[in-house]
């Protein structure tokens, strides 16, 4: 079962991505208000919950107890987010020019989780990622006769990237700032043990 703190956070999280929180906001002491801060600081998701601190704020769904040390928390959670929108703004720019390179070089690219999913975010800068993830399909009437994730480690490394293949599911490399995971399947799984 959830404590305050807990549901505290969630309602915010739940607001912060643009959804009405069930129930009402819990009543959370000084106290619980700093350490819903500080999870929400080691879960690397302020901005999302100031978003929904703010929109629960405005609707009045919310009563923050007035102390110097929230404010300064709140301040804190502020900067964080600019922070983050930065970085994110940044991760965006090496993103488009990664795929624009493989796209020049006859890949579509088909981005998983993370980044892809930031667009359906009411602030797509809130939404942090410590990767990309990325499925590549070569374009079609191509001719080429090695598989999309082969011909993208390829790109990479001629351009003197360093590719990791170790990993089974998808290979790991760095594009300025960036770490993408190349995958070499669409899901994790091998093949069916059932034969048609």
């Amino acid at each position: 079962m959830m404590n305050n703190i807990e549901k505290g956070l969630l309602s915010l999280l739940t607001a912060g991505i643009g959804n009405e929180p069930k129930g009402v906001f819990p009543t959370l002491s000084v106290m619980e208000w700093r350490e819903l801060f500080a999870l929400s600081e080691k879960m690397g998701i302020c901005a999302i919950a100031l978003d929904g601190y703010y929109h629960l704020l405005d609707e009045g769904l919310l009563g923050a107890p007035v102390d110097e040390a929230l404010e300064y928390r709140k301040l804190a959670w502020y900067g964080q987010s600019m922070h983050l929108e930065l970085e994110v703004a940044k991760q965006r720019e090496w993103i488009d020019e990664l795929v624009l390179f493989l796209e020049e070089n006859g890949l579509r690219v088909l981005g998983l989780k993370g980044p892809a999913i930031a667009q359906w975010y009411p602030n797509p800068l809130h939404r942090s990622s410590s990767d990309l993830d990325v499925f590549l399909l070569n374009a079609k009437g191509d001719g080429f006769s090695l598989s999309a994730f082969e011909r993208g480690n390829n790109l990479v490394e001629s351009h003197g990237g360093t590719v990791d293949k170790r990993i089974y599911l998808h290979s790991v490399f760095k594009y300025k700032g960036l770490t993408v995971e190349n995958h070499q399947h669409f899901t994790a799984v091998r093949s069916s043990k059932r034969q048609a």
